[in-house]
C-alpha cells in the first residue's frame, strides 16, 4: 500500500511539473536568464515564461538590459522565441531595456506589468498581438520604438507612463487610437513616408495638413496651429492643461464650441479668420460660440473682425452642442465666451 502511495505522489508531482513549471532555461546575452516552455513540437517553438518551481522565483527575473533571442536551444534542437507568456516579465523591476525579437508575434497580457525602472522597448518590425495591460504601471517607460511593418497603434498600451514624452510613427500606420491616455506625451512625429498622418511642430494632423487630429496632452505654452488646417477634430485639445494660448490659422472653419474647455490655464485664444466660425447649434441654430474653463480668457481676433466677432458671439443660456450633434450641453450664458472677451490682435499678423 505505500508502495502504491508513493507512485501516486510521484505521479502528481509530474504532472504539476508538466501544468505550472517551464520546460528549460537559457543564459542570454548580459547574463540573464530566460525560461522556456515548448508551444508546438512540430514548428518548433517556444514562449518566454515566468520562472516556476524554482526557490526565490523573483531573484531569476532579467534585470538591466535585455535583449530576448530569436531562438534558443535545447537538447540540439533550435526552438524559435515565438511569444511572451501573460505575466511572463511581470515585476522585473530590476529591468531597464528590452529588445523584442522579429519572431515574437505574440505578447501576453501583464507580460511586463510592474517594471518599475523599464525605461525602453524596442518593438518587433512586425505588429504582435499585445495582451491586455501588458505594460501597465511601468512609470519610467520613456523611449517606444515601433516596427516599420506595424499598421496600427493603440496608446493605451502605455497610459500608465508618466515619462513618455515623444513618439515616432512609422510610415504604414494608418490607425492611431487613445493617444490621449498618454498625459506625459508633448510630442509626436510621422515618418515622412507616411500616407495617412503628418506632423508639424510636434502635433498630428492628416497628411495634407487640413486637418488636425491632435494636441498631445503634454504640450504647454502656447500652441500654433498650422497654416491650412481647415478643421480640428473633437477632442484634439482634450486634456492639454497645461497650454496657455492657441492660435487658429485664417483657413480653420470647423472646430467644436467645447474644444478648448479642458484647457484649465489657457489665458488667450487668437482667431486669425475674419469671418467668425460656427463651432456650434445653439438650441439647433448654427452660431459661433466658445466655452472656455478659464473665465479670465480673452479672444483675439483681426482689428477689422472685431466687431462683427462681438455681434455673432453667442453666449445666451440654451441648449448647446457641436455641430455634429456630439457633446450636448445645457449652458447658462456666465458659462460661454461673451463679447467683452474679444479683444483686437495687438500684432499685425
Amino acid at each position: 500500500m505505500k508502495k502504491i502511495t508513493t507512485l501516486i505522489a510521484a505521479f502528481f508531482l509530474a504532472a504539476v511539473f508538466t501544468l505550472n513549471g517551464q520546460d528549460f532555461s537559457v543564459s542570454v546575452k548580459g547574463g540573464n536568464k530566460l525560461f522556456f516552455n515548448i508551444t508546438d513540437t512540430t514548428k518548433k517553438t517556444v514562449e518566454v515564461v515566468r520562472p516556476r518551481l524554482v526557490a526565490d522565483a523573483a531573484s531569476f527575473l532579467p534585470s538591466g538590459s535585455l535583449e530576448i533571442p530569436k531562438s534558443v536551444a535545447y537538447k540540439n534542437v533550435l526552438y524559435t522565441v515565438a511569444s511572451i507568456g501573460n505575466g511572463a516579465l511581470a515585476k522585473a523591476e530590476g529591468l531597464t531595456f528590452v529588445t523584442i525579437p522579429s519572431s515574437v508575434t505574440n505578447i501576453g497580457a501583464r507580460a511586463f506589468e510592474g517594471c518599475k525602472n523599464l525605461e525602453s522597448v524596442v518593438f518587433p518590425a512586425s505588429q504582435p498581438v499585445i495582451g491586455e495591460g501588458a505594460f501597465d504601471a511601468d512609470p519610467l517607460l520613456a523611449t517606444v520604438s515601433f516596427g516599420s511593418d506595424w499598421h496600427s497603434i493603440d496608446f493605451n498600451l502605455f497610459a500608465s507612463s508618466a515619462s513618455l514624452e515623444s513618439v515616432t510613427i512609422p510610415a504604414k500606420v494608418n490607425k492611431i487610437s487613445n493617444l490621449k491616455g498618454v498625459k506625459a506625451l508633448k510630442e509626436i512625429i510621422v515618418d515622412v513616408n507616411n500616407p495617412a498622418f503628418s506632423s508639424i511642430d510636434g502635433l498630428l494632423y492628416a497628411k495634407d495638413g487640413k486637418v488636425l487630429y491632435s494636441c498631445p496632452s503634454g504640450r504647454s505654452g502656447d500652441v500654433e496651429v498650422a497654416s491650412g488646417t481647415e478643421k480640428i477634430i473633437n477632442g484634439a485639445f482634450k486634456d492639454c492643461d497645461k497650454i496657455k494660448s492657441v492660435t487658429l490659422p485664417a483657413t480653420v472653419h470647423e472646430f467644436a464650441y467645447c474644444e478648448f474647455d479642458s484647457c484649465s490655464q489657457i489665458n488667450s485664444i487668437t482667431i486669425l479668420a475674419e469671418i467668425p466660425p460656427i463651432t456650434a447649434k445653439w438650441n439647433g441654430v448654427p452660431v459661433f460660440a466658445l466655452r472656455l474653463a478659464n473665465n479670465n480668457a480673452k479672444l483675439f481676433v483681426p482689428r477689422q473682425a472685431v466687431s462683427i466677432y462681438r455681434r455673432t458671439i453667442c453666449f445666451k443660456d440654451g441648449v448647446y452642442e457641436c455641430m455634429a450633434g456630439e457633446h450636448e450641453a445645457t449652458l447658462t450664458s456666465n458659462q460661454m465666451l461673451n463679447k467683452k472677451a474679444i479683444v483686437r490682435i495687438k500684432a499685425c499678423r
